[in-house]
């Protein structure tokens, strides 16, 4: 994966680029700006208007037109430029001009930054760029439809529109009657790890970060009985006709459905919370994925969408991607939607079919499709030019409703077929959430886009349904929560985005005078939903990298870090300006340090300036430890100054035995705490010392050493013999750690109290006989080392002895 450069807080960020991306907007900036031109906004803004206080539509309106006093290099700097001075972009006509929000205050500011700031039926300033005029031409479109909509001017849905039919094809659908696997999806694990490059099998996920989209004519190269399609052909409406300038090789009717597409993309974006960043790209030309025509031998319009493979596999394969087999498993457009993602540095990306069918009085297939998806989440969608009883005019319409599958949305209509799953008891999405607004099963009734139909065209355009208010801005909670766009803790960021990365930071190098200070910052994924009936997705993924890495001293001023990479794990490497006190006194700093996804997190470590003297301390685990087991020991380090400065990360610190040899000591660094622990299994009474090796760290002085005593005791074993027909006791034995000469004596329990009754030293060997002369009776003797310097007491007691 190549990522992109990650520049300013609030936008998401690609998991996966090209070298040198920008955001590919040009060509969807083109394809906007004509629709506008044509007036073709008229829906966004009822719908937005519509939306409930509940689920608002938060994607704010661009209501001014800003051009730069020069050239950016790429959308995202020009992005940046106006986010930091408080403009919202919304379009950016690269290579100075944006249709942007921007308020008075922000104006202001922008003009003395030298910014034009043009608001609507604004004068074209002379001499301008020349996008300048496409941008102020949108801007005057969305003005006057603002007034049109405000005065009452809604445009009129047909009444009696039919139903969009079995428009989810469910490669591998299980029907309703249950979700394992969920319907349609093949591969409930195919996104991979989060930070990895989205593979071709997964051409969306939900409705955020960037989506391009690549549109096809397929355009049949022989006649058909019956049938003879040319999309050189004009419309008998010449309304339908309309040439794209930024695709000049395409016919009018072509450049037609170019411009419905974008009028569908916008308003999609224009329903969408602003934190999600729902941006689409039609590739310009040049790149792949780029609007065309492409040849194939047989006429699409007369095969049946379930053999549509027929007439797609040649074009897949005309475009380089070819099908792995003559089945759909899977889909060549996966791999071609992989491309044109990478090619076009966006996070998704969906291919459009749309199918010539002007001479075919249905605008059907055979089967009576007209309009459908492969699949929920894509890769390809599938449109006719006569749009059956929809007709072009209102293509935009039907194919918004194809979208919200492509995002991992169900229909909300009665099921057309038995099976089909459109019902409430199903679940969706990347979230996975219910289909509650079903019609059958369902527990809500709004109206909304997925409804199709009359109510679903309702929805996209803002009117009532019969006399239903168009709430959440035509798209319903439950399509909603399946796009990603759910709000499960009400703070106004959807859950997709709604993430905080991790702040990891590796131990501050110092010399002294400045600190080095390396980390990574790491992205955590909303969690994909589930339960018992299923999941979409096996693991996270997020459109959001780390960025805005930042670092503070001491609570002062943010400075920027860079971050080479843009993946979902951005590290970064640093060094501070001089850490000095202004009295010379020993001082320490405290280094913050800042990343965002959807959130900020941070994490701090504490530098410091030489000289700094340390204090070290030396605790034990226990006082006195058996032979042969461990005593754990503590050291921790602190500022001499302020003991409630632990010091982190610092290495160096001897622990032994005082004045033992070097083979018998560890060096150790204290954690981020200033502690560190060692463990040692002394075989005598040992003193450890700990000591801060000079030079270990230059912006430290040696520290004191200090001591801490551990005492061990002795291990005796011992056995007792009576001799035969005697009653002489016979007690002997070893002694550990080998020692030769150590006393023992061997006690007698008498009237509660022990009494000497036989002494001893070991041998050089470490072993010892002890002798008693005993009485009649029965005996409890014990063998007792009494502690030295060496080792702690020790106690061996004998078994009973009973003599006669």
């Amino acid at each position: 994966m190549v990522p992109c450069t990650v520049r300013y807080s609030r936008r998401p960020r690609s998991l996966a680029s090209t070298p040198g991306r920008g955001l590919s907007l040009t060509a969807a900036v083109c394809a906007i700006a004509l629709l506008a031109l044509l007036g073709a906004l008229t829906a966004a803004a009822p719908a937005a208007a519509a939306a409930t206080a509940a689920a608002p539509v938060s994607t704010p309106k661009a209501d001014a037109v800003v051009v730069s006093p020069h050239d950016f290099a790429d959308a995202d700097s020009l992005i940046e430029a106006l986010v930091s001075d408080g403009a919202r972009p919304a379009i950016v006509y690269l290579p100075r001009t944006a249709l942007a929000r921007v308020s008075a205050a922000t104006a202001v500011r922008l003009r003395a930054l030298g910014f034009a700031v043009l608001r609507a039926h604004a004068v074209l300033p002379a001499g301008g760029p020349s996008e300048t005029a496409a941008a102020l031409a949108a801007l005057n479109s969305l003005a006057d439809d603002s007034v049109a909509a405000a005065a009452g001017d809604r445009p009129v849905v047909p009444a009696g529109l039919p139903s969009l039919g079995a428009d989810l094809k469910l490669a591998d659908a299980t029907g309703a009657s249950g979700q394992t696997p969920p319907p349609g999806l093949a591969a409930p694990g195919f996104l991979g790890l989060v930070a990895t490059v989205q593979t071709a099998s997964a051409p969306a996920a939900y409705a955020a970060g960037s989506v391009a989209v690549s549109i096809i004519f397929p355009q049949s190269t022989r006649k058909a009985a019956g049938h003879s399609e040319s999309w050189k052909t004009p419309d008998p409406d010449s309304a339908y006709d309309q040439s794209d300038p930024a695709y000049p090789y395409l016919t009018p009717r072509q450049g037609y459905i170019v411009a419905e597409v974008s009028k569908t993309l916008l308003w999609w974006q224009s329903q969408a919370p602003a934190a999600v960043h729902l941006t689409f790209v039609i590739p310009p030309v040049g790149k792949v994925g780029a609007p065309q025509q492409v040849a194939v031998a047989r006429e699409p319009i007369t095969i049946a969408s379930t053999n549509d493979a027929l007439w797609r596999h040649p074009i897949m394969a005309a475009l380089h991607h070819k099908a792995a087999s003559v089945a759909d498993s899977p889909p060549p457009e996966r791999a071609y939607d992989n491309a044109v993602r990478k090619a076009n540095g966006t996070d998704w990306a969906f291919t459009l079919y749309c199918v010539d069918s002007l001479n075919t009085s249905s605008g059907e297939f055979p089967d009576g499709a007209f309009a459908y998806v492969y699949d929920v989440f894509g890769p390809y969608a599938v449109t006719t030019w006569n749009n059956d009883d929809y007709t072009p005019r209102l293509y935009d319409g039907v194919l918004a409703h194809e979208i919200g599958h492509i995002f991992g949305a169900l229909d909300e209509y009665a099921p057309p077929t038995r099976g089909y799953p459109s019902t409430g008891n199903l679940y969706s999405g990347y979230l996975w959430v219910q289909n509650r607004n079903a019609v059958v099963g369902g527990k809500t009734n709004d109206v909304c886009i997925m409804r199709g139909g009359e109510e679903g065209i309702d929805a996209y355009e803002g009117v009532p349904y019969e006399g239903q208010a168009v709430t959440y801005g035509g798209i319903c909670p439950s399509t909603r929560g399946q796009i990603g766009w759910r709000d499960a803790n009400g703070n106004g960021i959807a859950d997709v985005v709604d993430t905080t990365p991790t702040v990891t930071l590796q131990p501050p190098t110092l010399d002294g005078v400045t600190a080095t200070v390396a980390g990574v910052a790491r992205e955590n994924p909303c969690p994909p939903g589930h339960n018992a009936k299923g999941r979409a997705f096996a693991k996270g993924i997020s459109v959001l990298v780390p960025h805005d890495v930042r670092y503070s001293v001491d609570g002062g001023a943010w400075t920027p870090v860079s971050t080479p990479g843009t993946g979902a794990t951005a590290s970064f490497n640093f060094t501070t300006p001089a850490l000095t006190s202004s009295t010379g006194a020993p001082t320490r700093h405290v280094v913050t340090v800042q990343a965002t996804t959807g959130n900020t997190a941070q994490k701090s470590i504490v530098a410091w300036t030489a000289p700094t003297p340390v204090t070290l301390t030396l605790a034990r685990g226990a006082a006195t430890i058996a032979l042969g087991a461990k005593v754990k020991l503590t050291v921790s380090a602190a500022d001499t100054d302020a003991l409630q400065y632990p010091i982190g990360f610092l290495p160096g610190i001897i622990v032994g035995p005082l004045g033992g040899a070097a083979t018998t000591q560890k060096t150790v660094t204290t954690g981020a705490g200033g502690h560190a622990a060692v463990a040692f299994a002394p075989r005598f009474t040992t003193t450890f010392e700990a000591a801060l090796q000079p030079g270990a760290q230059s912006p430290f002085q040696a520290a004191t050493p200090v001591t801490v005593s551990v005492a061990v005791h002795a291990l005796l074993t011992a056995r007792a013999r009576v001799a035969a027909g005697a009653r002489v006791i016979h007690v002997t034995g070893t002694f550990r750690p080998v020692r030769a000469g150590v006393p023992l004596v061997l006690q007698l329990l008498r009237a509660g109290a022990w009494k000497a009754v036989a002494r001893s030293r070991t041998t050089a060997g470490s072993t010892f006989r002890l002798v008693y002369a005993a009485h009649a009776g029965v005996l409890r003797l014990r063998v007792r080392f009494g502690g030295d310097a060496r080792n702690a007491a020790a106690v061996k007691a004998l078994p009973e002895l009973a003599l006669s």
